[in-house]
């Protein structure tokens, strides 16, 4: 299980819970840098947005994926770093 903490809550996410991942990675932009982030939807409908701001990925990645592992994934490579908040409305 996997827990998400924030100040005023927790979510606590088990693998089985999981039913897809999206994974979105961007083309090095020299001094902009980079950004990824990926958009955990769960079976009770909730979406997780993971970025590099919100989880050090660096050092959780192996975590991460050892706990998606075997969960339907689909990649997309963007040209700007934009989260479309759309997905995230309920």
């Amino acid at each position: 299980m996997l827990a998400f903490t924030h100040p005023n809550y927790t979510i606590e996410v088990k693998k089985d819970d999981v039913v897809k991942v999206e994974i979105y990675n961007q083309k090095n932009l020299g001094k902009f840098g980079s950004y990824n982030y990926v958009v955990i939807y769960t079976i009770d409908q909730k979406k997780l947005l993971i970025t590099r701001f919100t989880v050090p990925l660096l050092l959780s990645d192996r975590i991460l994926e050892s706990f998606l592992s075997k969960k339907p994934r689909i990649y997309f490579k963007k040209q700007f770093n934009y989260i479309n908040e759309e997905k995230f409305k309920p």
